[in-house]
């Protein structure tokens, strides 16, 4: 069961809002859930966390290796098993100090490497130690080289997408088999936990905005997951009445993280007198510009890979200024076409919603609502090329 909610929760299925702007399908319900723990640390272990955040190959063998490692002076770099390395810990990470409560800022290590040129595995590690799961160099989501195929909700919670039908395990298996048929010659699937960081609700809650935290523990036991088939996880915000700018910082740890990204969801985008489930958001560019710019400042200060930012909409009116979407260099903007509904109509409004601006595309297929279901082989003929297929 879900650890971040009380054993007996109950689901409260709100009012369906639906969609009639130009046949649009219909949102999602409102579904209130009944209690959250705090926001907790990240799960890593502090006596055998060792984290690679980034491996930049060079010419000639030579590599940038670059990551932090808690409580050892020095960590060794290994090409397929063999140590060819040893790096101190000298370099300043706050980040992971504040995450584990440590007094010290020097956790991190950096240095230049002579990689074997025909390595297919660098990791990182104590000495004399085997490396964790998150310490190996690993594919990085590039777009649109990869196509991305994900599994959408809240953990411990089915009635908010598939995401949340059974154990971590069990579900990056369903996921994988479900990813196969969108293996294309020329793309490979990129597998990918969208995890819902807050959570839209139906009343006001004690701080009156409308939306609740998920369990950050959780989400770390998910990205460990995930990561198991070299995949990534992204990060879903329903702000409620707050701004994805109010939620964003608090997952800081986590987007620091080399394959962690983030999805914004205006369909939960409340203005000061909404409620969700009542009235469908809307969020302006300038918004989705803020958090692009916010994440832009991580990946420049940790040397990190680019970021995805998914937008997700059905109705055109659901992101004001669509013209004035900024995307930073090291940001890939996917514009993804939510909302469920008859094919006809999904079709059609992926057709209208991917023509008003440039971007990576998305489309989300419902489970329980797309009557009947597109399969693969009729995602896979959409145009443009879908870039981000996620499931719910």
């Amino acid at each position: 069961m879900y650890v971040g909610l009380v054993v007996a929760v109950t689901l409260v299925a709100l009012v369906t809002t639906t969609a009639t702007e130009g046949g649009d399908p219909a949102g999602e319900d409102a579904v209130e859930l009944a209690a959250f723990a705090p926001p907790a640390a990240p799960r890593h272990d502090p006596a055998t966390a060792v984290v690679l955040d980034g491996l930049r190959r060079g010419g000639g063998g030579g590599a940038e290796v670059v990551g932090w490692a808690t409580q050892t002076d020095r960590v060794e770099v290994l090409a397929d098993g063999d140590v060819i390395a040893s790096l101190p810990i000298d370099q300043e990470r706050p980040d992971v100090a504040l995450a584990h409560g440590l007094g010290t800022a020097f956790v991190g290590f950096r240095g230049r490497v002579d990689i074997p040129p025909d390595a297919d595995l660098v990791c990182v590690t104590r000495p004399g130690q085997l490396p964790a799961p998150n310490a190996c160099d690993r594919e990085i989501l590039e777009l649109p080289r990869h196509r991305v195929v994900a599994f959408y909700g809240v953990p411990g919670v089915p009635a908010l997408g598939t995401l949340g039908d059974g154990s971590p395990a069990s579900v990056r298996r369903r996921l994988v088999d479900q990813a196969r048929p969108y293996v294309t010659e020329d793309r490979p699937v990129m597998h990918a936990f969208e995890v819902l960081g807050t959570v839209a609700q139906a009343s006001a809650g004690a701080d009156g905005n409308y939306s609740a935290p998920i369990d950050h523990a959780d989400i770390w036991r998910y990205l460990e997951e995930i990561r198991k088939v070299d995949g990534v996880l992204v990060i879903d915000l329903q702000p409620g009445r707050e701004t994805y700018m109010d939620q964003l910082p608090a997952f800081d740890a986590l987007l620091r993280e080399p394959d962690v990204h983030v999805a914004l969801d205006p369909e939960w985008d409340m203005g000061p007198n909404e409620v969700p489930g009542r009235v469908v958001g809307q969020s302006d560019a300038s918004e989705i510009n803020a958090v692009m710019d916010y994440l832009d400042r991580i990946i420049v200060e940790e040397r990190l890979p680019k970021k995805a930012v998914v937008a997700h909409n059905f109705q055109p009116r659901m992101i004001t200024n669509r013209d004035r979407l900024a995307p930073p260099e090291t940001i890939d903007l996917v514009v993804h076409m939510d909302g469920h509904g008859p094919p006809a109509t999904k079709i059609g409004n992926y057709g209208r919603l991917v023509a008003l601006q440039e971007s990576f595309t998305g489309f989300k297929l419902f489970y329980q609502r797309d009557v009947p279901l597109l399969g693969p082989r009729d995602v896979l003929g959409l145009e443009p090329a879908i870039d981000f297929v996620s499931y719910q």
